[in-house]
């Protein structure tokens, strides 16, 4: 079955919205690495000086081996507390 569409690829609105839609989503992919760093060099430099994992790296620990975690909640409280907690402090997911 073949699904045919009567949207013009190659129309200036379609260039201008795929655009659009991508500087949304690099944008969100700039979030997401913000949050992943874990506060940033120096904190993760601190947090494993102390001998401790992080909460993404426990959680791969749990994980069987090859399983990718979809992670919910990436961007929770973000903007909220002046850049401290981006991801409210938590991560949720499920192991797929």
């Amino acid at each position: 079955m073949i699904l045919e569409t009567q949207i013009d690829s190659n129309s200036d609105e379609f260039k201008k919205n795929k655009s659009a839609l991508l500087e949304h989503v690099n944008e969100w992919l700039r979030r997401v690495e913000i949050v992943k760093a874990g506060g940033g060099a120096e904190a993760m430099k601190k947090h494993k000086s102390r001998g401790k994992l992080t909460a993404r790296e426990r959680i791969e620990g749990l994980l069987d081996p090859g399983t990718a975690f979809l992670e919910f909640s990436t961007l929770a409280a973000w903007d909220m507390y002046e850049g401290q907690a981006p991801g409210a402090g938590i991560v949720t997911g499920i192991g797929v």
